[in-house]
């Protein structure tokens, strides 16, 4: 992977830097009010479970990850966007607010949760870096190297289904750059099947629907192999993201646009 690998700390600059833009961009679209005033600092390494904690109006980012993964700098401000969405839109500021969510709404809410901001952010990744349908998926591809897991459990795969095509909708949505946009949010339900139909909870413009679509046992066995992690399955960068361009185009319907399957060739 050619993306840059994150030093820490010659970063920090750049990463307060991108939290502002990323909050201007959100400012501008509606999906946040200005919050109160957070100051922010990336700490040392720690071995404690998180990645952002907030005290007070402190927010301080672990860069524990980066030390032991060589992650790549995009992959780690995907992960700080995603946290900030939480603090900002959701007001779920840390793991403990997480844990009372799920006890209070039941797990599926969190995942909710989780879906819209994997979606926050690569809108702005769009919009402002730069990315396609295909780079976005190439990311998505690393943080199952950073946080690949065997021991998976079904909702975080439902997540990682939902994020895909909640994802795939926005990239190929030519309507995204308006201020007035909204992205459409797509969380399936992997535990009540009927026969190769999959219920999934639509999103859209601030109202929620089901839809059921198709998704074949081996859709789903496919994508739980990338998720927990597609390096020790022995798959191919380009094997992973036309597996995953493949599947959002058969649960939307789409017809994929050939810049995209342009790009996806040359990965070959």
């Amino acid at each position: 992977m050619n993306a840059t690998i994150f030093k820490f700390p010659s970063d920090i600059a750049s990463l307060h830097s991108h939290i502002q833009n990323f909050h201007e961009f959100l400012l501008e679209r509606g999906v946040v009010r200005d919050p109160r005033e957070f100051s922010y600092k990336v700490t040392r390494p720690s071995e404690r479970d998180f990645t952002m904690e907030v005290t007070n109006n402190v927010v301080e980012f672990n860069p524990i990850v980066l030390k032991q993964k060589k992650c790549s700098f995009e992959y780690y401000l995907s992960i700080i966007f995603h946290e900030l969405v939480h603090l900002w839109v959701h007001n779920i500021p840390n793991k403990s607010d997480a844990k009372r969510v799920k006890s209070s709404f039941a797990n599926v809410t969190m995942r909710q949760f989780d879906v819209e901001a994997d979606t926050i952010v690569a809108w702005y990744l769009k919009e402002i870096m730069d990315f396609s349908l295909i780079k976005y998926y190439k990311l998505l591809i690393e943080g199952t190297r950073v946080f690949g897991d065997p021991e998976v459990s079904s909702g975080k795969v439902e997540r990682f289904i939902g994020s895909l095509i909640s994802t795939a909708r926005l990239f190929v949505d030519t309507n995204s750059q308006n201020r007035l946009y909204r992205p459409t949010f797509y969380l399936p339900c992997l535990c009540n099947r009927f026969d190769a139909s999959v219920p999934i909870l639509v999103q859209y413009n601030g109202y929620h629907a089901i839809a059921n679509r198709d998704m074949s046992n081996m859709d789903i066995d496919r994508l739980r192999g990338i998720y927990v992690n597609a390096d020790e399955a022995r798959l191919s960068e380009y094997g992973c993201v036309k597996d995953m361009v493949d599947f959002v185009a058969k649960v939307l319907e789409l017809k994929i646009p050939l810049p995209v399957m342009r790009e996806l060739s040359k990965m070959r």
